[in-house]
């Protein structure tokens, strides 16, 4: 008879709360890349998106709607798609009910008189499909980047040029009802092209830098300035729309002419500095697209 040690009893598994929480590995944030500033202390010259704005968001689509945004702008930026979307509802109903009662407002002035005989509107007859593309692409993208765009944190003189050309072209009727369809987006696209060109050239240019950089000291001083300049350019443009008989009774008409598209512009503005760009011209091709469902609702009541 052998006296053999015991066999070796097996280890008993340990438990959940023994076994050693695995180390997971810390997630290093890389940091965000700060523009340098330029030899001046001053922000670069090709530095268009505001990067000091503040990403909170108010949780109350009346506190966007806040005209003092207009005077003093805050660049405080909204980021979330849902609020985005509830509050462009918002802006476009208050869009299209201002343009409209202003509208039925300035219709009634020209009605006045002799007043209505200054201002006489113009026919354009184009196709459906043209004045769909019209009032769908070409209002939003092409009245937005030339009235809307400049209007950032840091604004830049020759980028307001192409909306203050569209302005001139309202006032003074070039090109004409018949040709804009053409000749007038064609113009467009030129005088956008100028405006952009002659900004990436101000960044080598000298006497285009000193003007730059002369007209943003101002502009940042008054950073009003450039948001009203391009709304009353908005509007102006709009102009378009009439034959206009120049006299001193028309020059003292013409705010009350244009106070549907001076609402409409304050609006977009508002929404170009609270939600960006893109959301002004969502809320562009939004109010636009009220006006073509409506006309062809009344196309299609008068073919009955």
């Amino acid at each position: 008879m052998t006296n053999d040690p015991p066999a070796p009893q097996p280890a008993a598994p340990p438990s959940i709360q023994q076994m050693p929480e695995r180390a997971l590995p810390k997630r290093r944030t890389r940091p965000r890349p700060v523009p340098a500033p330029a030899p001046d202390g001053q922000p670069r010259m090709w530095e268009l998106m505001p990067t000091t704005a503040n990403r909170q968001c108010d949780s109350s689509a009346w506190r966007h709607l806040n005209p003092v945004v207009l005077v003093r702008p805050d660049w405080k930026r909204c980021h979330s798609p849902r609020h985005i979307a509830q509050c462009l509802l918002i802006f476009a109903a208050l869009d299209f009910g201002g343009v409209v009662a202003l509208g039925i407002f300035a219709e009634v002035v020209l009605a006045i008189g002799d007043v209505g005989s200054r201002f006489a509107a113009t026919t354009i007859d184009p196709s459906w499909l043209v004045w769909t593309l019209l009032l769908l692409v070409y209002a939003p993208l092409g009245e937005e980047a030339m009235c809307r765009w400049p209007i950032a944190q840091r604004p830049r003189a020759f980028l307001l040029l192409p909306g203050v050309y569209i302005a001139v072209a309202g006032i003074t009727g070039f090109p004409d009802a018949a040709q804009y369809l053409g000749a007038g987006i064609l113009l467009d696209a030129v005088a956008i092209a100028v405006g952009l060109g002659l900004h990436l050239l101000s960044g080598r240019v000298r006497v285009l830098a000193a003007i730059d950089q002369r007209v943003d000291r101002w502009l940042l001083r008054w950073p009003a300035v450039p948001v009203w300049l391009m709304i009353s350019c908005f509007a102006l443009a709009h102009l378009a729309r009439y034959e206009i008989d120049w006299s001193v009774t028309a020059i003292l008409v013409i705010p009350v002419v244009v106070l549907p598209w001076l609402w409409f512009g304050a609006l977009a503005s508002i929404v170009r500095i609270r939600f960006g760009w893109w959301s002004a011209v969502m809320l562009h091709a939004a109010v636009n697209l009220v006006v073509l469902l409506i006309d062809v609702v009344f196309g299609l009541l008068a073919l009955l």
